[in-house]
């Protein structure tokens, strides 16, 4: 497997967001191109891996529960709905073949997917090598999950949601304080209110987070983003819930703070201490959720990929509250972590779907005798 034989499809349309058929036609017109230069070399190829948020039945190929921002539909299948688009767009002939099919049934069943968080998971087994045997990868973005992986396998639990820590509820009061701020309620991707791990510490708990803090200060720094020209590309494709767009200009400019591209802000003391402020806070929220999973389970490894780690792993006062917080919770554990990012991971674990026993154990039931994931040379 080399990374130019792999499909990456990770840069959104001007609004941010694909529609419910424009990302089987992006995806499978992306997946064309490989599919014809396979074809003019005479190869063939064995799998087509697909990694996505949220619930996956890996035996029926099919998206299992349904959240808020992703175009897919809960119980929809997803496998068969790729099949039948590459019959459209590339014809059943070069399809059979590429992938030794006769029909539309045998390409779908050379098509798997899994939750993004656990094919993020299943690529550290192989590149972390041994002694990580057991860990966690938690991606961080719009929303929470992981991937929990134990004596090398990955977890799915008895209804594969094994690892959805997203939805996991923090605080069954009907308010939250914390560093004598009141915060609230708000909705989950799962659709529920409350103070999910999600809902506090994805891209909008964040928003939410700095508004409860300083609603002036907030408002000014997203103000300095958006007059910056360099920015204007960014800004032009913000649309949705008001407190994910001020989370993600929120990220955006702690990023940019490292190398001082956005001095307005930087060089004010009141917007710089406002910054600092609300990631301790952030830093502490975040250390609440995977205190809880490393309490339950005891793992001495953690991996953190997603938008939210990938933009602050740079932010000292993050990463300063999250290690001290975090040790002040857990019980006896010293994890080592690992940020990186997920991009990177999850496709690279989607490519291997076919190689993992854990996985094909799922996908066919039948079966046994599968060979175990092996590390990277």
């Amino acid at each position: 497997m080399r990374d130019e034989d792999v499909v990456r499809v990770d840069s959104p349309p001007p609004d941010g967001r694909f529609g419910h058929t424009e990302m089987y036609d992006v995806l499978c017109n992306a997946l064309r191109a490989l599919i014809e230069q396979a074809d003019q070399r005479n190869l063939t190829v064995a799998s087509i891996g697909i990694a996505v948020p949220g619930g996956v039945i890996p035996e029926r190929g099919r998206f299992d529960k349904a959240v808020e921002g992703v175009p897919i539909e809960a119980g929809e299948d997803v496998a068969g709905r790729v099949a039948t688009t590459l019959k459209r767009i590339c014809g059943m002939e070069i399809l059979g073949r590429v992938f030794q099919v006769e029909d539309v049934q045998g390409m779908r069943s050379k098509i798997h997917l899994d939750n993004d968080a656990r094919c993020a998971a299943r690529w550290l087994i192989t590149e972390q090598g041994p002694q990580w045997a057991d860990f966690v990868c938690v991606f961080a973005g719009t929303g929470v999950g992981s991937g929990l992986v134990f004596d090398r396998r990955i977890s799915y639990g008895a209804t594969f949601r094994a690892g959805e820590v997203g939805h996991v509820e923090l605080n069954m009061g009907d308010i939250l304080e914390l560093g004598g701020l009141t915060l609230q309620p708000r909705r989950c991707s799962c659709g529920k209110h409350g103070y999910h791990f999600e809902s506090l510490i994805g891209i909008g708990g964040l928003g939410h987070l700095a508004g409860v803090l300083d609603r002036d200060s907030l408002t000014a720094v997203m103000d300095a983003y958006r007059a910056d020209t360099r920015h204007e590309d960014i800004v032009r494709r913000l649309s949705g819930d008001p407190e994910e767009i001020a989370g993600i200009i929120l990220l955006h400019v702690l990023r940019a703070l490292g190398d001082r591209a956005l001095t307005v802000v930087a060089d004010d003391p009141l917007l710089h201490h406002f910054l600092e402020r609300l990631m301790v806070l952030y830093g502490q929220l975040f250390a609440v959720g995977i205190a809880a999973i490393l309490d339950a389970l005891d793992l001495p490894y953690v991996a953190l990929c997603g938008t939210i780690p990938e933009y602050l792993q740079g932010n000292n006062a993050f990463r300063r509250a999250f290690i001290q917080h975090l040790a002040a919770c857990v019980m006896e554990t010293s994890p080592q972590y690992l940020y990186g990012d997920m991009r990177a991971w999850g496709w690279r674990g989607a490519a291997l779907l076919t190689r993992d026993p854990s996985y094909l154990k799922h996908r066919f039931p039948g079966l046994s005798g599968f060979a175990p994931l092996r590390a990277v040379p």
